[in-house]
């Protein structure tokens, strides 16, 4: 499934030592390394192509979407809420992937399992 959502990981800003290397890379080369090169370079976390995290994320966003039609409801300004909109990816990590699945109001409508 990860090949066919790009804009998981490439969408939401990746950390800033990520943008910090890539412009070092830059002016020492001439040009920036490939997104791959970097990814494997950079400590943080993040979402890259093929990974296995990928499915769990989705079920956040997934849950984003039938929550708003359901509610009504924008989204959860908890940062550790699945029903948060990071935009950046630490906070995609933190919000989709991290223990406890929701803040304690959205936990009561939706479980604290996720």
């Amino acid at each position: 499934m990860a090949a066919g959502s790009p804009g998981l990981y490439e969408a939401p800003a990746k950390p800033e030592a990520y943008y910090r290397a890539k412009q070092q890379h830059a002016l020492l080369s001439g040009s920036a390394p490939p997104r791959e090169v970097l990814e494997s370079e950079i400590e943080g976390e993040f979402l890259v192509a093929d990974d296995p995290r990928t499915t769990d994320a989705l079920h956040g966003y997934v849950l984003q979407a039938v929550h708003y039609i359901n509610t009504g409801e924008d989204f959860c300004e908890e940062p550790g809420c699945r029903l948060r909109d990071p935009h950046r990816q630490p906070g995609v990590i933190e919000a989709q992937l991290r223990e406890p699945a929701f803040c304690d109001r959205h936990a009561d409508l939706y479980g604290p399992e996720g």
